[in-house]
């Protein structure tokens, strides 16, 4: 499972997110595998679609990660929906992805809308 893990502060305050790689092979002692961080702004929703992993990231836009090996995510994408107008608060961005394939994806963001997206 992938889990999003968000610690939102609002404004100027400090983001300590990330998300978490937790095997649930035991549902009574899950054990977290890896813990994947891009700094100081949250994930906030991860969704899978086949080898994808989708992640809204807020202000650092839409990521997708290669999850061949799923105790390993490879960052392949990086999708900037903030088109460079920033926020005054960390959970500004993009909001929320949901994948239509493992190379498609629709994002949304607070200030800027709906994007499709594509990775090549």
């Amino acid at each position: 499972a992938y889990i999003a893990f968000e610690n939102l502060s609002c404004p100027g305050g400090t983001d300590q997110s990330n998300f978490q790689v937790v095997d649930f092979g035991n549902p009574g002692a899950p054990v977290v595998v890896k813990t994947v961080s891009l700094g100081t702004t949250s994930p906030h929703y991860t969704f899978v679609r086949g080898n994808s992993l989708w992640v809204s990231w807020l202000k650092f836009g839409t990521r997708r990660f290669d999850i061949t090996n799923p105790a390993s995510p490879v960052l392949t994408h990086s999708f900037d929906t903030t088109l460079g107008a920033g926020g005054r608060c960390v959970d500004d961005g993009n909001w929320g992805v949901f994948p239509l394939s493992e190379t498609r994806a629709v994002a949304s963001d607070w200030q800027n809308g709906l994007f499709v997206l594509e990775a090549r």
